[in-house]
């Protein structure tokens, strides 16, 4: 029984989790070069793609054949990265994060 299971996180994961870690690190290597990123922003990209993937992964899977899904997943994943970046700043998520962080953590 766990054979089966420890057999499909293994296939998830390689599927998944490492075709939207590759492009989340591609389009921040890109952007490093264009121009100077932020912790917050690298952060914030590598989740909000890497989420997006996870979170259509198994709906991927069922309906995309095994050789074009790390290409899906990819394109899954920076689209996601794209649309949260896009919240996070229209919202201003990196300043309200600061001002807790500067409000609750003590300044030496």
């Amino acid at each position: 029984m766990f054979e089966k299971i420890d057999e499909e996180v293994k296939a998830f994961i390689f599927k998944i989790i490492v075709p939207a870690l590759v492009a989340v690190g591609v389009k921040l290597a890109v952007m490093a070069k264009q121009n100077k990123i932020t912790w917050f922003q690298a952060i914030s990209s590598s989740v909000s793609g890497i989420g997006a993937a996870y979170l259509s992964g198994p709906l991927v899977m069922q309906y995309t054949s095994p050789n074009s899904l790390p290409l899906v997943i990819a394109a899954i994943a920076i689209s996601g990265e794209k649309i949260g970046n896009y919240f996070i700043y229209r919202l201003n998520v990196e300043d309200l994060f600061r001002g807790l962080i500067d409000k609750f953590l003590p300044k030496k």
